[in-house]
């Protein structure tokens, strides 16, 4: 049995990853996760792993008494763990270190925050796998690291970029910060860059994601109740003509196992899907699907400050991080085979369930605390 060391458990990404690949007696999984107590965070796991398993079409989530869950916090040094839990998981053999977590915040408000994850996190994570005896160390990183960039984008570190916001200059910080880390520990190093992960294939849910493409619903569905007393005509400003590269979960943990399973110890690998797919086409089937017919969506050059509505205005600052990621069109180089194909029609199957996600948790937050469903009571006869 082999053993894996994971962080991230509980995050989209990390949660899809366990759910379908780690589960089945094959691997010893321990789990870093925050909580106060071993019970508090098997509970929390078990509750992620339940709501993900909901969201494919075959159930695999069972046995999970195989997984443990450690309370710990990657914020801490040696995530806040006692000398006494290395000492008992010293030699193990064969034990692997995949690193999910990361913050998503990309506000200068929240540099504190995003640096102390990002940054320190990912030290701490390379002093606890070198306590553990890890050989490997898998770096969940983003496609996005390239920062203000277009055209192709090689499986390498980059240099000299320029970034859109904090959180790609910290993720970029992090691959340059981990390469020389685990060089000096002697840890093999294996660089892994999703682009913008959606849904499982199979069902085009959510899958419990509430960022990247469904963020952006949500905020646009937060403008549709806004709207909802006026017919003023509104825009919505973006890269009217670059390309974007989304990618479904489950196409990204069977590419970070495939890696695993092949044993690959080095490199930096991308995890996007084999086509891009207009920026444009996928803002206006969104605003199709939410029923907003009286936005426009616009290219950024065409916004005027001082024309600009107060709703305008507000609408692009909260999807600025957004358009940060469709900002010039990125060619994503692959070594390791064609990725996911992905066109607009497909991408629509996901936005569809993405907007239905949202109607139905507007549907449930509208009724009466307490209501439930009446059984019907059966009349009898003489």
């Amino acid at each position: 049995m082999r053993t894996v060391y994971l962080t991230g458990g509980t995050g989209f990404l990390g949660s899809h990853f366990i759910r379908n690949h780690l589960l089945g007696g094959s691997f010893d999984v321990q789990c870093f996760v925050r909580g106060p107590s071993p019970e508090a965070c098997a509970l929390r796991l078990d509750e992620t792993l339940r709501e993900v398993d909901a969201s494919y079409p075959d159930r695999r989530v069972r046995g999970l008494d195989a997984l443990t869950a450690i309370p710990s916090d990657i914020t801490l040094p040696a995530f806040g763990l006692e000398e006494a839990f290395f000492a008992a998981r010293a030699g193990r053999a064969d034990a692997t270190f995949f690193h999910f977590a990361s913050s998503l915040q990309y506000q200068e408000k929240d540099r504190q925050v995003i640096h102390d994850h990002n940054i320190g996190g990912l030290r701490h994570a390379v002093d606890v796998a070198a306590a553990l005896g890890c050989g490997v160390f898998y770096y969940v990183s983003t496609a996005f690291t390239v920062g203000v960039h277009e055209g192709p984008v090689p499986e390498a570190l980059h240099h000299d970029a320029r970034f859109n916001n904090y959180y790609e200059e910290t993720k970029c910080q992090a691959e340059h910060l981990i390469t020389e880390l685990c060089r000096e520990r002697g840890i093999s190093l294996v660089i892994v860059r999703p682009s913008i992960v959606i849904g499982p294939s199979a069902t085009r849910r959510p899958g419990g994601s509430r960022t990247g493409l469904y963020g952006f619903i949500r905020e646009l569905h937060r403008l549709k109740r806004q709207l909802r007393h006026t017919d003023a005509p509104l825009s919505l400003y973006g890269s009217t003509e670059s390309e974007m590269n989304v990618v479904p979960v489950d196409f990204v943990c069977y590419d970070i196992f495939s890696l695993y399973r092949d044993s690959v110890s080095e490199g930096v690998y991308h995890c996007t899907a084999g086509q891009n797919v207009r920026v444009q086409g996928l803002t206006e089937l969104i605003l199709k699907h939410l029923e907003l017919t009286g936005v426009t969506f616009r290219s950024f050059r065409e916004f005027d400050e001082a024309t600009a509505s107060a709703l305008e205005r507000v609408l692009l600052r909260n999807t600025a991080f957004y358009a940060s990621s469709t900002a010039g069109t990125k060619l994503f180089q692959r070594r390791r085979g064609p990725g996911w194909p992905m066109d607009l029609d497909e991408v629509e199957r996901y936005v569809i369930e993405g907007v239905r996600g949202l109607n139905g948790a507007d549907a449930a937050a509208r009724q009466p605390p307490g209501l439930r469903k009446q059984r019907p009571v059966a009349r009898r006869t003489a």
